[in-house]
Parts: C-alpha cells; sequence; structure tokens
C-alpha cells in the first residue's frame, strides 16, 4: 500500500526486509506498527521523527479503533488527531522572531524561515550557505499567495528538494500565525498538496488529507 500527505509519498510494508532501497519517487517506508514509528527514509536512513510518516501510522491505527485521536512514539509521544481524511499532528513549538527571518524549534528539529517570493528562487544554493553557518537546521520560505501560505523547503542532509516537508510547512504556518495574529492559515507545498495550520491550546496543528492507494495501482 502506498499513503500521501503533506506533499509525501510513503511505500508501507510489514517489516524492514520488505525493504529494497532500488525505487523512485518515493520519501521513504513506514513499517506497520501499533505504536511506534518506524521510518526509513529514500536514502536507506532510519529517521526518529517525520511529522507525514507520523500522521499516516497514527491515522491506521486510528482507523482501525474508532478512535479521532491517537498516541504514536516518534521520537517521544506525538499526538495525531483525525477527522475523516483529514489528518492533523499536534506539535509544540519553540518561537523565535529575529525580524527578516525567524528560528522554529520542534522536538530537537529546527527550522529557519524566510517570508519572500518563492517563484523560481535557487533553494538548494540558499539553503548550503545557510547550513554552513548553522549545522543541522532546515531552511524553509514561504509567500503568502491568494489566501494561503505557499511553502518550499530543503532539509538537513537530503539530496533533493521534498515535494512537502511537515515540519517544514508547520514552522512557516508558525511564523504567519504569530506574525499577523491569525489563528490558522492555509497551506500549500511544492507537490500541490493543501491543508492548514492552526492553533490547538499551547500547540500548533498541521492537517492535510491522507490518500491511501495499492501499490499495483500507484
Amino acid at each position: 500500500m502506498i499513503a500521501f500527505i503533506g506533499g509525501d509519498r510513503f511505500i508501507l510494508v510489514n517489516s524492514e526486509k520488505e525493504i529494497s532501497l532500488n525505487r523512485e519517487n518515493i520519501s521513504g517506508w513506514i513499517v506497520l506498527h501499533p505504536k511506534e514509528l518506524i521510518y526509513i527514509n529514500y536514502m536507506g536512513k532510519r529517521v526518529p521523527f517525520c511529522g507525514n510518516a507520523a500522521r499516516v501510522i497514527g491515522y491506521l491505527n486510528a482507523s482501525k479503533r474508532g478512535l479521532k485521536e491517537y498516541i504514536i512514539d516518534a521520537k517521544g509521544p506525538k499526538k495525531v488527531i483525525i477527522n475523516g481524511k483529514s489528518v492533523g499532528i499536534e506539535i509544540p513549538v519553540i518561537y523565535k522572531n529575529f525580524g527578516e527571518f525567524s528560528l522554529v524549534e520542534m522536538e530537537g528539529v529546527k527550522h529557519i524561515v524566510f517570508r519572500k517570493r518563492t517563484k523560481d528562487l535557487p533553494l538548494k544554493p540558499l539553503a548550503e550557505s545557510i547550513q554552513k553557518v548553522w549545522n543541522d537546521i532546515h531552511f524553509n520560505v514561504y509567500e503568502y499567495i491568494g489566501g494561503k501560505i505557499f511553502v518550499r523547503t530543503w532539509e538537513y542532509g537530503y539530496i533533493y528538494e521534498p515535494g512537502g516537508c511537515a515540519t517544514g510547512t508547520l514552522a512557516c504556518g508558525v511564523d504567519y500565525i504569530l506574525r499577523t495574529s491569525r489563528s490558522e492559515i492555509k497551506t500549500s507545498t511544492l507537490s500541490g498538496d493543501e491543508g492548514r495550520v492552526y492553533v490547538r491550546g499551547d500547540s500548533f496543528v498541521l492537517e492535510n488529507t491522507i490518500k491511501l492507494y495499492d501499490e499495483s495501482i500507484s
């Protein structure tokens, strides 16, 4: 089975033995598990936390049990919120506004966020120049267009720009919300996937629609 959410495309497997790295156009593999996120990215590296992968495994487990919320262990407990096919993940953040840019940290993942024109922006060289100064930081830009923010992210240590990044989209949504004193904002990513970021208590939630397909028709 294949799952799409937030710009990511995952293959679902029952064990790591089923993983074949000779695959294109995927973000990685998710091993089906009732409590824990087991996620291997397209480079073959096991990653302890991925917001989109955590939402997939949370959604599958919640749906089996008829639940609207589910806690999954993904570098600590993460709350996944289900509303039909809309799936959110609730994450507390640490936000610092430096005027021209902001720093947003969640679960040890650091994002630098700029609001600027995104079309035709050469993201890789810009990200690499920033990452020479700040190690282990994800680079994000967003632009407000037509009632929503269009987000692009370059993840530290990756070789391609992703179709979407959950924590990157969330970081940009947090920046927009806190700079404009709004309670939510619609989002879109490079893949065309749309969603929203909204405030929930002291945390923020990223919500997108999940799509599941048999691999045979992908």
